[in-house]
């Protein structure tokens, strides 16, 4: 039983995480008109529209099932990539690196380990018992 649930569980996992990155895809493509219809946005509002648009979209439920897992991890950085050529506008020939660091963007793990590390202090701090002194360091 216990194996068969396992095998649910991570069925249910890479299921989740697929319709998360269609979504934030579908994302992606509804914002990318933004910057491309009558002059478009500024490249900081670009920024902040993609970052609560399509990463939000993508990162839902990140806190419970990231485990440093490479494949979720590189197609995660491929939809970013997607994001930061949306942003700033630049052709696909442009170097990732550079485009990476005009769009201000971090990288996959970068994100994960940042969600992942905020929901764990989250946790920890709603844990407190009710009458215990908030702790201050």
């Amino acid at each position: 039983m216990a194996r068969i649930l396992a095998r649910l569980k991570v069925v249910v996992q890479d299921t989740h995480f697929e319709n998360r990155m269609a979504n934030a895809k579908d994302a992606l493509q509804r914002v990318a008109r933004l910057s491309r219809s009558n002059g478009g946005l500024s490249i900081n509002l670009m920024r902040r529209v993609a970052m609560a648009a399509v990463t939000s979209v993508a990162l839902c439920g990140s806190e419970v099932w990231w485990r440093g897992q490479h494949d979720r991890e590189s197609k995660l950085q491929l939809l970013l990539n997607r994001q930061a050529r949306a942003i700033t506008g630049l052709l696909r020939s442009t170097p990732l690196v550079f485009l990476r660091e005009q769009a201000c963007l971090p990288s996959a793990r970068d994100l994960f380990d940042n969600r992942q590390t905020r929901y764990a202090v989250r946790a920890r701090r709603e844990r407190r018992p009710p009458d215990a002194p908030a702790t201050t360091s």
